[in-house]
């Protein structure tokens, strides 16, 4: 966050780089695979989405193991944490979105709704709303607070493989495999 760290995932751990000299600054052991790996807003927590459907955050400071969040049923892809750092939103292989407390590891919200594998997914600015793209050629916009379903935008021909929003909120950019 603060862009003086890099953090990389692997298969045998985590490792924290200065990221003007490259140096290694820390590095904790990890037994599974990585598959995303996302900052905290304030810098202070990593979270780690794992082939083993678990979610796990850590200081990243000294490396200790804050916080295990289990109830996917399959690998889980990707991780990001709430504008606020407040809560964690994770997407596993199995078309599923799960919205935690980063704090206690409860799991607030269960989004499902796509008729294909999500790949990928956006906070508003102000962590009310999440964004999904989606295989199945659509985006979702969800309320991240209610859980409900508030949209489905169609009109890609081909899968929904990147969403953003604008700063303040109010436009939404996607990509697809449609070339668009």
């Amino acid at each position: 966050p603060c862009g003086n760290r890099i953090a990389v995932g692997t298969s045998i751990g985590i490792y924290v780089y200065d990221s003007q000299t490259l140096a290694e600054v820390n590095n904790f052991a990890n037994n599974m695979d990585i598959c995303s790996i996302s900052w905290s807003p304030d810098g202070a927590s990593l979270a780690t989405g794992s082939s083993d459907s678990t979610i796990r955050i850590w200081d990243a400071q000294s490396g200790s193991l804050l916080q295990v969040l289990e109830g996917h049923s399959d690998l889980v892809w990707s991780v990001a944490w709430s504008p606020d750092g407040v809560r964690l939103v994770s997407r596993s292989r199995n078309s599923t979105i799960r919205i935690w407390d980063a704090k206690s590891g409860r799991q607030l919200q269960l989004l499902e709704g796509h008729a294909d594998s999500i790949i990928g997914f956006a906070w508003s600015p102000n962590g009310v709303r999440l964004a999904c793209g989606s295989y199945d050629k659509t985006i979702r916009i969800w309320d991240t607070l209610s859980g409900r379903q508030l949209k489905v935008l169609e009109g890609h021909g081909g899968g929904v493989s990147s969403v953003a929003w604008s700063p303040d909120g109010v436009r939404l950019a996607s990509g697809s495999y449609d070339k668009t």
